[in-house]
């Protein structure tokens, strides 16, 4: 497979990547980092579906229009063009086999819809804005089908085994009992009540509530002042 690592200091504002992403530029992987102002990169999938992105009720992932949409958790989906709802993976792949990832330090956000998609990398809100310089790293695959993309694309990834006691017991979300209304004392509080009925629990997950906001992955220190109390 051809490798290709590029490495940019940008002084505008579009990356260009058209010429690593073509149909037909079988078995190529490339690897784009590039640091400067706000930037972005567009993919164009015309023709072909797209698979991948936010989790939706939406599918395949082009019939989800999104604009300027900050790749966080947020609520709406795809009732609402500027929000990414549930999130995975920073991941997509169309039809025709060509793939492409997104580093989890770059600060994203999206536009799609039929034809193509965009992704931008700006130090806005709710990512942290004091940076004048963004840094963003993307990661593309073309590959003769969709299945040979995927393989490519996680070849080269750390296999990461989750933690035993995920797999050996259960899981119990806080989701049920509390909804959004969730503090660090009610937690502990539900865990000792789980223990003192000799439930078989390993693993209590704080499902909402618990954030700065959705997608800063910063426990709001108001409602969870020492969450590694809670371990």
């Amino acid at each position: 497979m051809q490798q290709n690592l590029i490495t940019a200091q940008l002084v505008k504002s579009e990356a260009d990547t058209s010429s690593l992403w073509q149909p037909g530029l079988s078995k190529t992987w490339s690897e784009i980092t590039v640091k400067g102002p706000s930037h972005s990169y567009t993919f164009n999938h015309k023709g072909e579906q797209l698979f991948g992105g936010p989790v939706e009720d939406l599918y395949p992932s082009n019939l989800d229009a999104k604009e300027n949409a900050p790749y966080t958790t947020s609520e709406g989906g795809h009732h609402f063009k500027n929000t990414a709802d549930a999130v995975v993976e920073r991941v997509w792949y169309t039809s025709g086999g060509r793939g492409i990832r997104v580093s989890e330090e770059t600060p994203l956000f999206i536009e799609s819809n039929d034809e193509r998609l965009v992704l931008s990398a700006k130090n806005e809100l709710p990512y942290p804005t004091s940076n004048p310089l963004v840094s963003s790293r993307i990661t593309m695959v073309v590959e003769e089908n969709v299945k040979k993309a995927w393989i490519a694309m996680n070849a080269n990834l750390k296999k990461i085994s989750p933690p035993e006691i995920s797999v050996r017991k259960a899981m119990i979300s806080t989701w049920v009992a509390f909804k959004r209304d969730i503090t660090q004392q009610k937690v502990i509080d539900f865990a000792k009540t789980i223990k003192s009925k000799q439930l078989d629990i390993g693993i209590i997950g704080v499902d909402d509530g618990w954030e700065t906001c959705y997608g800063s992955q910063i426990f709001d220190k108001t409602k969870f002042p020492d969450p590694k109390a809670m371990v």
